[in-house]
């Protein structure tokens, strides 16, 4: 468990590191060029800290102990906690086995006075789990491509469908009929990061209202925008 830096989760746990890319295999992956988590793999793999769960650099890998860990810890909570699952990672990844999958699942489950967050670029392996009613399932989408494919949300048996739009790339579309519950929105971050035009920000949160959808501006539009945008919505109020 660490506390984090993700301004709409309260901690991060990885029980999974490394990720083959939305459209990747493992035998030839196919990394998002902007992926944050890449870069901290490789600086983490050089720390102490991180030198064995990072061995693998950025291959998918599951980390059963780490669960082990989550539930000794999460013991000792008196508050309910938000919790973002795999933030360096992908549960979806075609790495991962539906029994790991399933593990993760059931620590949710376990723990149903928390919320467990899950982010995919493969969402449309969502739908064949079932979720508790803690589990947030949420799907990467960025620019036109990877917000079609979060489509595969709508099929997913979860009490909230979200969608992560950082680092938000070009003006975007939701689909029809979208079953969502939140968008966030954020900006690219890194070395050569390119701010997002103020008016694709306001086009999607324009969107998100106009079908009842709850919007989280990421802290780091700020930084271009100034306070323009500080909206920080979560569902359900």
């Amino acid at each position: 468990m660490a506390t984090t830096r993700v301004d709409w989760a309260d901690v991060t746990e990885n029980w999974c590191s490394g990720c083959s890319g939305p459209t990747g295999i493992p035998a030839a992956p196919n990394p998002c060029p902007y992926c944050f988590a890449r870069r901290m793999a490789a600086r983490l793999r050089g720390m102490p800290k991180g030198a064995v769960k990072y061995r693998n650099g950025f291959q998918p890998t599951f980390h059963p102990d780490e669960i082990e860990k989550f539930r000794k810890k999460a013991s000792r909570w008196r508050k309910r906690r938000r919790v973002f699952v795999n933030s360096m990672s992908d549960i979806n990844d075609p790495v991962f086995t539906d029994d790991q999958i399933q593990q993760q699942i059931q620590v949710a489950t376990d723990h149903p006075q928390h919320t467990f967050m899950f982010l995919s670029k493969r969402p449309e392996r969502y739908a064949r789990f079932e979720w508790p009613h803690n589990a947030w399932l949420g799907a990467t989408a960025c620019d036109s491509e990877t917000m079609a494919r979060a489509s595969h949300l709508d099929a997913a048996p979860a009490a909230v469908r979200f969608l992560s739009c950082e680092p938000l790339l070009e003006e975007v579309t939701i689909w029809p009929n979208a079953r969502l519950s939140w968008i966030i929105i954020g900006a690219q971050t890194g070395p050569g990061a390119k701010p997002p035009r103020r008016s694709w920000v306001e086009s999607l949160a324009a969107q998100a209202d106009a079908i009842g959808v709850a919007v989280f501006f990421k802290d780091n539009l700020r930084k271009h925008f100034g306070d323009a945008f500080v909206r920080q919505e979560f569902p359900g109020g």
